[in-house]
């Protein structure tokens, strides 16, 4: 979802200074070096391989908290999904159970292979900071953001999960007050200050917190690197000055992470979502082009993003509700056709999409030029062909091969948009906390 409106969650995000735990170890100090059968991935065409030549169809799950606490919020049975109580963990066997618990819940009863995770430049750039001195809140405790990272994805390996690494911003929220500020290549004053303390060049810099991220995290075969979430709207052409400047960095990133030897796969985005007559999926061959004339051959294991909702960030209600319509949609010239012809053949997953679910989406006065397509239907029958269009889209993407991830991990009526997958508490009995329709709809959608 696009960052302006994550801004909403300012209003319910504030922290409350946690209690330093009893015990003393930390992920500053331990994480478990789990021990798992290599999961590594690799394309062909536009199927993405695992390590034993079968093909791999991505069913995701988008976490919350990483971005708003160093050890994210992560919560198990008998607690809420999403629970701001839960930030600032400085127990690793509290916070290791609670992924673990989580990480079970994902695999045995959504059916999940993967998570995205969104990541703060600046945090696993700096590592190791005390939040309560640099912040006001938090524990007064030096964390290490990078080992936090380290622990979720030895996690996941664990449960045969896969990790979507995402940078979502340059400055955490606490240093930007959660304020949009540009994307590389065409970024803000703010930003380009921090990038300015790597390097000089913004590219270089760049390259040089690639080249870290990629030594640190390269080894873990479950690891997939995104360049940046949804760096453009959908509003900016892809051969305009700013696109061609992301273009540059996302070409740049790749050939750092690649000099490093490192072979994991790498999520590349320019258009943030796409509509039947709205931005479609062309820049995908534009982007992959450039990539293979500034290489001179091939890039190697890289697939292409698209977040496909109707009502968000923008309503794009020219999309059908029903599978046959969504289906004469998605095989329109310009939309998945384009990333598998005409000498391009590349993966497409749509590594996030979801439902909206608060009635303010729906009212007259948000976006009223969208609102004229539904303008004559109560909120139920909204709401109603949102969730066709979601199980429309889910079906068509699987028999597409084109890999999903659900928005948003989180409880209904947290923040705006409620694009939540779950209902209120786990219960501590339960293997899964309730589903919400959007969350039932996505289980439901699996098959061997």
């Amino acid at each position: 979802m696009q960052k302006r409106l994550f801004l909403f969650t300012g209003l319910i995000l504030t922290i409350l200074a946690v209690a330093i735990f009893a015990s003393n170890l930390s992920v500053v100090e331990s994480y478990p070096n789990a021990s798992v059968p290599a999961t590594a991935l690799h394309t062909f065409g536009h199927q993405i391989i695992n390590s034993n030549g079968n093909a791999v169809y991505f069913r995701g799950i988008g976490r919350a908290g990483d971005i708003d606490s160093m050890t994210g919020f992560w919560t198990g049975k008998g607690m809420l999904a999403y629970d701001t109580s839960q930030s600032w963990q400085t127990d690793t066997a509290t916070l290791t159970k609670a992924m673990d618990e989580t990480f079970v819940c994902y695999r045995d009863v959504w059916k999940v292979n993967l998570i995205r995770i969104f990541v703060p430049v600046d945090w696993w750039w700096q590592d190791k900071i005390n939040p309560y001195l640099t912040y006001g809140q938090g524990p007064n405790f030096e964390m290490s953001y990078q080992n936090y990272i380290v622990l979720l994805i030895e996690q996941a390996q664990k449960y045969g999960l896969y990790v979507d690494f995402c940078p979502y911003e340059v400055n955490n929220i606490f240093i930007n007050n959660d304020a949009w500020d540009g994307i590389p290549g065409s970024l803000g004053n703010l930003s380009m200050r921090f990038m300015y303390t790597i390097s000089p060049d913004e590219m270089k810099a760049w390259q040089v917190w690639w080249t870290n991220v990629a030594n640190r995290l390269g080894n873990y075969p479950n690891l997939i690197f995104e360049m940046w979430n949804e760096p453009d709207d959908g509003t900016v052409t892809a051969d305009s000055s700013v696109a061609q400047a992301f273009f540059n960095y996302s070409i740049q990133s790749y050939k750092a992470i690649r000099a490093t030897g490192v072979a994991n796969l790498v999520f590349i985005q320019w258009h943030a979502g796409f509509s039947p007559t709205g931005a479609d999926l062309t820049w995908i061959p534009q982007l992959y082009n450039q990539l293979k004339d500034s290489l001179k051959r091939d890039p190697v294991n890289v697939a292409f993003t698209a977040h496909p909702y109707r009502r968000g960030p923008v309503p794009n209600l020219q999309w059908a509700t029903t599978y046959s319509g969504v289906q004469s949609q998605l095989n329109q010239p310009n939309m998945i056709p384009a990333t598998r012809s005409n000498g391009v053949d590349v993966p497409l997953v749509f590594n996030e999409m979801g439902v909206m679910r608060d009635p303010s989406v729906y009212n007259n006065d948000f976006f009223p030029e969208a609102q004229q397509l539904e303008s004559n239907l109560s909120f139920d029958l909204k709401f109603h062909n949102e969730l066709a269009f979601w199980n429309a889209l889910l079906w068509n993407a699987k028999a597409m091969g084109v890999g999903v991830c659900a928005y948003y991990w989180m409880q209904n009526g947290v923040w705006w948009g409620w694009e939540a997958l779950v209902e209120g508490e786990w219960a501590a009995n339960s293997v899964s906390p309730t589903p919400t329709q959007a969350g039932q709809i996505f289980i439901n959608s699996y098959f061997e």
